[in-house]
């Protein structure tokens, strides 16, 4: 990736701001959702991942609000990567979560438990 600093930004959710700086970020887990939930639960992909990479399609980058910072991304199996092969990006459901530590992971996790036991918000 080119550049690893997206400012964060507000979202409204009291769990985390959208953005923030992935330098130095490392896989933690995967994670198995729709691409609709994450829409539902982060808001849209950052930004096309494509832009920066070739082994990835849309990435969200989050910052918990104790400054965790969590980016889930899928990993060589969209059309960056395998071109017409590849899932398109609204049917994937295998992704990464990467972050400094396991709290990136425990962050998406409460992010996604928030959404699914409050479906309206």
């Amino acid at each position: 990736m080119s550049d690893n600093r997206e400012p964060a930004r507000r979202t409204g959710n009291p769990l985390f701001n959208r953005g923030g700086d992935i330098s130095n970020v490392r896989f933690q887990e995967s994670l198995r959702a729709r691409y609709d939930e994450l829409v539902e639960a982060f808001g849209g992909p950052n930004a096309p991942e494509a832009l920066y990479s070739q082994e990835s399609d849309v990435r969200w980058t989050i910052t918990g609000q104790d400054g965790t910072v969590a980016t889930i991304y899928n990993w060589k199996d969209g059309p960056a990567y395998l071109g017409s092969r590849g899932t398109p990006v609204e049917d994937l459901c295998d992704w990464h979560v990467a972050g400094h530590d396991r709290r990136a992971v425990e962050l998406v996790q409460a992010v996604l438990e928030a959404k699914r036991a409050k479906p309206d918000n």
